[in-house]
């Protein structure tokens, strides 16, 4: 589904349709819904960061929240997971019934069959510009996932390579072998 006219942020909220989207320079992309692989590898990311939040305090991991981005034209990401640091979690705080009015400190896009190389590219630019200290892809038939950030060319990670969150997220590690059992 996409829209004539540049839709805001706010009528995006408004959407009565089932499933999931994202509104990128107004107009709004219907997400394909997740199938069983998809979705575990984005529960399995998910945990991951909310273990290390937990550990590490006054953080907070997402799923799946809508992040506005980018204003006139709007847009508004869905990450499959998501992480907010301690600073942006206090202000996420006060905007709980909004999107989120900010980029997350790491995006976290599963590749799907229906996304073209282009759009991810698109929706990796757009929240980098907006923030986000990384953005990590994950590739299921590939087994990889890249790593992107600001200013630094991306990082391809392996099966058989141990990601890390760097500055983002010190500390954090995971072995990617156990992403795509």
């Amino acid at each position: 589904m996409t829209t004539t006219k540049p839709m805001t942020a706010e009528q995006f909220g408004e959407l009565q349709e089932d499933g999931r989207f994202d509104l990128i320079a107004g107009e709004v992309y219907r997400l394909s819904p997740s199938k069983s692989w998809h979705s575990a590898v984005s529960g399995r990311l998910s945990g991951e960061l909310y273990v290390y939040a937990r550990a590490h305090g006054g953080a907070s991991p997402t799923a799946e929240g809508g992040y506005l981005v980018a204003h006139n034209p709007d847009s508004v990401l869905c990450p499959d997971a998501s992480y907010i640091g301690a600073e942006k979690k206090l202000l996420a705080d006060n905007h709980k019934d909004e999107w989120y009015p900010f980029a997350p400190d790491i995006a976290v896009e599963v590749l799907s069959p229906s996304e073209s190389r282009r759009s991810i590219a698109r929706k990796v630019d757009l929240y980098l510009a907006a923030g986000s200290a990384q953005v990590w892809l994950v590739d299921m038939k590939r087994e990889t996932l890249t790593v992107h950030a600001l200013g630094a060319e991306p990082r391809i990670l392996t099966a058989t390579d141990t990601l890390n969150g760097g500055r983002t997220l010190p500390g954090f590690t995971l072995e990617l072998a156990q992403l795509f059992r």
